[in-house]
Order: structure tokens, then C-alpha cells, then sequence
């Protein structure tokens, strides 16, 4: 038998439920909650009267709560009465918001009967209810008296149930134990098959590394947010499939670790290591639930703090970085700014990095006409090629899927274009010196240039009368001169995700 206490709640890790009932309290009436299924396992023991509900997420809601408490009451229970909930995930859920809110509080305890349950669910005091389909926007947070796991009860699951719960033991190790993650991969056989003496050092570990972030922040203010690593895609995936949370889980564990290696931040081999040992337990790791729909119900996260959300991405097996993110931001990146300033280049490699589509307002006209710029601008004329230009712009602009746009340098001269890209985008301005950007120019490939005797008088002119107008539909302002493209699009992206 192993001990650990969670903000003073004991949780126990046992083979077997023998030693049960000498954590109940003395002189106190005991009211059992559960599940049929558990009954059926488990006989309760007949001097304890039994609510039974039923279990599964449709079920997790204020209607079973209102049945519980006409219960209670036909029980005569008070603010005395020790609630015993025994069950999985579900039955510690609202076993634990009934004691909080019932008779404004009792006592409780649990006894968490699957895999998922006893690493995570009993584990912290965060009791709650769904509300329209959204997991948990109701709820409270307050500690069990004690949490008792036994291994032993895990022998009765069924095999995609109890498989399902190393989503969150193998979510821990990434968060914080790189020597549970690798005892995982050398124990995973023998793990599945619930040889007890593994399955027991995996479960006290996994607890133990929750415990410790609880201990230091029960109220998820600060660390304790790291527990939500791969959360928010899977509360998401839950929300518009029919998948366990522990299979939610994994796909969202697999879908933020892939974004932090597309970032640079996560190596590729950690990456492989974490997809393989889900795989080992037979878990899935991709989903196709359109993208869309996916960051519509995250807007919706109950974690969410105003327009922002915690984002909890991995940096390597064992280590992990709370990132602020804006949520409520235009789904366009416009990048606007003089000739020759890197919006086609910086604007490439935002794309890449954010895993949207690039488009170049002067590259859709050209495919229009099949001819370059230089050759379509003196033959129709500036004002007809704003025409099209802003008829570019503002079908790019009305696509549902995002994408970061490079926009021709003289755009922003039509209001109605300034307004557009202010409505539907975050506008960034690459400011460059013109002499800077003439020198990095095919001076015969811009119309506006390749008349002048002197290039960069010309493009000091132009820019002259522009800049005002940069300035005033930008959203962000990047000054290029000393920065490598690269550098350039770090600095947008770090600040579109922490500034706006």
C-alpha cells in the first residue's frame, strides 16, 4: 500500500479494497454512489444505502444532479452524511460537486474503478457537470477525504476503457517525468496485460507527479495549467465525436506536440516517441474532425481567461511551457508595406510556421492575366489595375479558411481597401527604408520604377505618399533594416499570440 496526500486529501494506491472501510468516519451515515455495472462487480456492502446512476459524459449533467438530490432527501441526508462515490470518471465527478453544493457541503470520498478515474478524474478535487455538450463548465473545485485505488478492480474493465487511461499517464510523463515515459516504453506489454507489480509503480508515479502540481496550486492559477497539456483539442474532439476522453486525450496530446515540432520547439525524435507509445497502447493519434470545426468549439474552452487561452505545449519529453494565446483575433495575417520590403518572403514563412495557406495579391493577377505585373500595369493602366487589385483583395479576404496574404505595396492608397484589411485581418506593416528596398529590387520589374532616371528619388517620393497610410491600417508594425526574414517572422508571430 502505497500514500500520497493531495492538499491534505489521502490518496491511496492498493491492490484490493480490503483495507476500504477503515477510511470511512466513524458514526457518520454513509451513502454509497455508483453504477449498476459496479454493483454488479462489486456487492456493496448492505448497512450503506445505494444511489445508482448512469453513467457515461450525456449523462454528466444538472438533470442527474437535480435526481440525485431528490434521493438524498428521500434519504434523509444532511450536512453530516459521507458520500462515497465508487465508480469511474463520472461517478467521481458528481459525487464530488453533489457533496460540495448538497446542504452547502458534506463530506465525500472515492473510489475510482477505472484506469482514467484513478490517475486523473479522482485526482485534484475538480468536480463538475457539462452543460450543452461543453465538458465541465460547471463545477467547483474541493478536495476528497480520500481517494482509494485499487489496482484490482481494473480487471474487470473492458479492454478500450481500461486502455484508454494511459492518455493521461502518458500526458503526465511528457509533462514532467522523462523516466516514467521511457519505463512506459519498456513496460508497455506488460502494462496492457496488468501484470500487477507494473501496473501498480505506474499508477503510484503518475498520481504522484499530479499530486505535486496540485500541492503547489489547487486553484489552477499558474502550474497547475499544465495538466491541460493536449486538453484543449480534446475537449474539442469529445465535444464533435463520439471518442472517450481518453482517446480525445491522446489525439490532442499527438495534435499539440506535432504543432510544437512543426515550431521548432519539440524534436522530431520526441515527437516519434510520443506517437509510438500511444500507438502501443492502442490509442488513436489524428483525428479527422475538420480544423474548423475544431478551433470553433475551443473558442468556446472553459479555461479561456477573457479573448486569451493557456496553451500548454511540449518542449521535449519531460518538460513543458505554458503559452498565452490570443483566441478572438481575425483568422487573415495581411502583410502590407513598400516594394521590395520581404512581404512575399516573411509573408512564405508565417505561412509555414501558422500551417495556413500563403497567398500574394500581385501573384493572383498574374495567374488572372497570365502575364506579369510589368507587362499587365502599363497596358491597362493604375486605375484599372487598383480595380482588380482590390477585387483580389477582397475575394482573399472572404475565404472561411485563413491564410496569410503579401499585398501589393500601393493597396493601402484606396480607403475602401484599408477598411477591408482592418475588418477582416491582422495587418502587419513591414517598414523598410525605400533606398534599402530599391537596392534589393529588379528595378524592370516594378512599372512605377523602371521609367526613372532615378529609381530611388522615385521611391522615396512614392513612399512619401504612402506612409501615412501604412501606418494607419496597420495592427503591428515590424522595422526590417537589421532582422533576417526569419527573425521577422519569429517577432509577428510572437506577437500576434501575446500582444493582440
Amino acid at each position: 500500500m502505497n500514500e500520497i496526500i493531495v492538499q491534505g486529501s489521502r490518496i491511496i494506491v492498493d491492490n484490493t479494497l480490503q483495507e476500504l472501510e477503515s477510511y470511512l468516519p466513524e458514526g457518520k451515515k454513509v451513502i454509497i454512489i455508483t453504477e449498476e455495472q459496479i454493483i454488479r462487480h462489486y456487492p456493496t456492502p448492505g448497512k450503506y444505502p445505494v444511489i445508482s446512476i448512469t453513467g457515461g459524459e450525456e449523462n454528466k449533467t444538472l438533470q442527474t444532479i437535480h435526481e440525485l438530490t431528490s434521493r438524498l432527501l428521500e434519504l434523509e441526508a444532511d450536512r453530516d452524511t459521507f458520500l462515497l462515490g465508487i465508480g469511474g470518471g463520472i461517478v467521481c465527478d458528481i459525487t464530488g460537486f453533489i457533496a460540495s453544493i448538497y446542504m452547502r457541503g458534506c463530506s465525500f470520498g472515492l473510489v475510482p474503478t477505472t484506469l482514467l478515474a484513478q490517475v486523473d478524474a479522482g485526482i485534484g478535487g475538480k468536480n463538475g457537470v457539462n452543460y450543452n455538450g461543453y465538458k465541465n463548465i460547471l463545477g467547483v473545485i474541493r478536495q476528497p477525504e480520500f481517494v482509494f485505488c485499487a489496482i484490482n478492480m481494473l480487471s474487470t474493465l473492458p479492454r478500450q476503457i481500461f486502455l484508454a487511461g494511459f492518455s493521461e499517464i502518458v500526458k503526465v510523463a511528457v509533462l514532467a517525468d522523462p523516466r516514467l515515459f521511457a519505463y512506459l516504453e519498456l513496460h508497455a506489454e506488460m502494462a496492457r496485460i496488468q501484470e500487477p507489480r507494473i501496473l501498480e509503480t505506474i499508477i503510484y508515479n503518475a498520481i504522484k507527479i499530479k499530486a505535486a502540481i496540485v500541492n503547489q496550486d489547487e486553484k489552477e492559477t499558474g502550474t497547475r495549467r499544465l495538466l491541460n497539456l493536449g486538453h484543449t483539442f480534446a475537449h474539442a474532439i469529445e465535444k464533435n465525436s463520439h471518442l472517450s476522453h481518453g482517446e480525445a486525450v491522446s489525439i490532442g496530446l499527438c495534435m499539440i506536440s506535432r504543432h510544437s515540432c512543426q515550431q521548432g520547439l519539440l524534436p522530431q525524435e520526441d515527437l516519434s516517441r510520443i506517437k509510438r507509445l500511444l500507438e502501443r497502447f492502442a490509442l488513436p493519434t489524428r483525428t479527422d474532425i475538420p480544423e474548423a470545426t475544431l478551433r470553433e468549439t475551443i473558442r468556446k474552452d472553459k479555461k479561456r481567461e477573457g479573448s486569451f487561452l493557456y496553451w500548454i505545449v511540449p518542449l521535449r519529453i519531460g518538460t513543458c511551457e505554458i503559452q498565452k494565446i490570443k483566441l478572438d483575433f481575425p483568422e487573415h495575417i495581411t502583410l502590407i508595406g513598400f516594394m521590395g520590403s520581404g512581404k512575399t518572403t516573411v509573408g512564405t514563412l508565417l505561412a509555414t510556421r501558422l500551417r495556413q495557406a500563403f497567398r500574394d495579391t500581385d501573384s493572383v493577377l498574374e495567374k488572372q492575366h497570365g502575364k506579369s505585373i510589368r507587362e499587365i500595369f502599363p497596358e491597362i493602366g493604375e486605375p484599372a489595375f487598383r480595380v482588380r487589385e482590390k477585387a483580389v483583395l477582397e475575394k482573399l479576404l472572404a475565404s472561411d479558411t485563413p491564410s496569410v496574404i503579401a499585398c501589393g505595396g500601393g493597396i493601402i492608397l484606396d480607403e475602401s481597401n484599408r477598411k477591408l484589411l482592418k475588418e477582416k485581418s491582422i495587418v502587419v506593416w513591414l517598414q523598410a527604408n525605400p533606398a534599402d528596398c530599391v537596392k534589393r529590387l529588379d528595378i524592370s520589374s516594378r512599372p512605377l520604377l523602371a521609367q526613372s532616371h532615378h529609381p530611388e528619388e522615385t521611391a522615396k517620393t512614392i513612399f512619401e505618399k504612402r506612409v501615412k497610410y501604412y501606418a494607419e491600417t496597420a495592427s503591428l508594425s515590424i522595422a526590417c533594416e537589421t532582422l533576417s526574414p526569419t527573425k521577422i517572422c519569429n517577432l509577428i508571430y510572437e506577437k500576434i499570440n501575446h500582444e493582440l
